[in-house]
């Protein structure tokens, strides 16, 4: 086997291992999930375009509605999708680490680490393709042109991600910058985001030179202005997109910048006051990479809020409850992180004596005050009662709850490590996809009863709390611990 096969298959292992697998077969059960998620984005598909066929909205309002929505929440998904990769490689990955003794130059041992774990990013966007075709073709758009417009945003967003990473890894060099590196270029997309969201309501303003530049927002005019229809300027996009795409994730990969990943202890006191979960809290917002998806989070549900303030009465109205879905979807995504800033077997808290039960405890209120702080903005929707007025607030209430549970869920589950790239990518997606299908169920609950849909939301969050008391203390066996001897053990920052 080459040296290319090689690290792949050792890739396929880690994403397997990361995913919970631990049976001797690890690429049988790569393919097994591969195959699943592909059965369920068809599924996705198909229960997308049942829902918008069958639930009595007008055509001429999905014909407007729809292709702008597509092409914001595609947008808004593709970027960090393959911004995670960085996420993930930044804190150390496992790979680099085992081929770095091996006779290779640098930039090959780069390379070798990034086309896996980008092959994974890109299949991973090609997987919301199917459900964002079925919604623009049920909202009138020929096949044809809605395969186009869906690759041409898809595109775009991973252009836009990449380039934006690979100037900050440009700009930001040195293993003293790394750790800065993956921060500064999410925080930087999710601004370009919210120019798209803004963009969306200046219908009457002509494009910026920085909207032109972004391109997104040029064919969110398109859109807007002629429909999910296919021209040269959308193929063109496509096009471009992609080979940008490619360019930059090269530059990115031979621009190095790898933050060494320390296995230290936790800096807390364990003692008979109630410290541990304030300490928690603390060490989770001082994680790097989890701290900017926060700020991610916080960034685009500002801006989601921004627009529906800005919008009309009538439009803010109807649209205010679909925003508070998407906050809440997206406050879980540094939620669902916060099992994996420590090692799956054997964490750090159980080498300074801290009690699992209470650790547990502990992390429930550290990912619980983090998806809070990624949907606060939508409190200043209080600023505006016309908003509420159109908000059904125990749906709205039973969605974030439901949220919330989902990232407590999958957290648990699928907790994989911090230095697994492929594995945080596929994780990832398949929270936005579980949350996606919670939001949508109990949201339809709240159309028959406000008590079920809450009834729904406090059994899945029971549920998720209970699934840590049983995973947990196979992870917590007695095992042979690391010396953890030598120079003082700093504040942990990656597991």
């Amino acid at each position: 086997m080459s040296l290319w096969g090689a690290s792949a298959a050792l890739s396929a292992k880690r994403l397997s291992r990361s995913l919970g697998y631990r049976g001797p077969r690890p690429l049988r059960a790569v393919g097994v999930v591969v195959a699943l998620v592909v059965l369920v984005d068809v599924g996705a598909a198909l229960a997308t375009a049942a829902w918008l066929r069958d639930g009595g909205t007008d055509a001429a309002v999905l014909s407007a509605l729809v292709p702008t929505s597509v092409v914001v929440l595609l947008y808004a998904l593709a970027g960090p999708l393959l911004l995670a990769v960085e996420s993930a490689r930044a804190s150390g990955s496992t790979l680099e680490r085992a081929l770095q003794p091996l006779p290779l130059a640098p930039r090959t041992v780069r390379l070798l680490v990034w086309v896996p774990s980008v092959t994974v990013a890109v299949l991973s966007i090609a997987l919301l393709g199917p459900p964002a075709v079925a919604a623009l073709v049920v909202a009138g758009a020929a096949a044809g042109d809605a395969v186009l417009l869906t690759a041409a945003v898809s595109a775009v967003a991973a252009a836009t991600a990449a380039t934006l990473l690979a100037a900050t890894k440009l700009v930001l060099r040195g293993a003293r910058w790394a750790p800065a590196q993956y921060p500064v270029a999410l925080l930087a997309f999710e601004l370009a985001l919210v120019l798209l969201l803004a963009s969306a309501t200046d219908l009457d303003t002509a494009p910026s030179v920085l909207e032109r530049v972004l391109v997104a927002p040029a064919l969110l005019a398109h859109v807007q202005a002629h429909g999910a229809v296919a021209s040269a300027g959308v193929a063109a996009a496509a096009v471009g997109g992609v080979l940008l795409t490619v360019a930059a994730v090269v530059v990115c990969a031979v621009a190095g910048g790898r933050q060494e990943a320390a296995d230290v202890l936790l800096g807390w006191r364990v003692g008979r006051r109630p410290r541990l979960a304030t300490g928690e809290v603390l060490r989770l917002l001082r994680v790097p990479h989890l701290a900017a998806n926060v700020a991610g989070a916080v960034v685009i549900a500002t801006g989601v809020v921004v627009v529906l303030l800005r919008a009309g009465p009538d439009v803010g109205a109807g649209a205010v409850g679909a925003a508070v879905t998407a906050v809440a979807v997206l406050a879980g995504v540094p939620a669902r992180l916060v099992r994996a800033t420590t090692r799956t077997v054997g964490p750090q808290p159980q080498l300074v004596g801290v009690d699992r039960t209470a650790w547990v405890r502990a992390t429930h209120v550290g990912a619980t005050v983090v998806f809070a702080l990624g949907a606060a903005p939508l409190l200043a929707l209080a600023a505006r009662p016309a908003l509420l007025a159109g908000l059904d607030v125990a749906a709205a209430l039973a969605v974030l709850v439901a949220c919330l549970a989902t990232a407590l869920a999958l957290a648990w589950a699928m907790p994989g490590s911090i230095d697994v790239d492929s594995g945080q990518v596929v994780a990832a997606l398949v929270y936005v996809v579980a949350a996606g299908a919670v939001a949508w169920l109990v949201t339809s609950a709240a159309a028959l009863s406000p008590v079920l849909a809450l009834g729904l939301a406090a059994l899945g969050l029971a549920a998720a709390l209970a699934l840590a008391a049983v995973v947990e203390p196979a992870r917590w066996q007695p095992g042979p611990r690391p010396d953890v001897s030598g120079p003082p053990a700093k504040e942990l920052h990656h597991a």
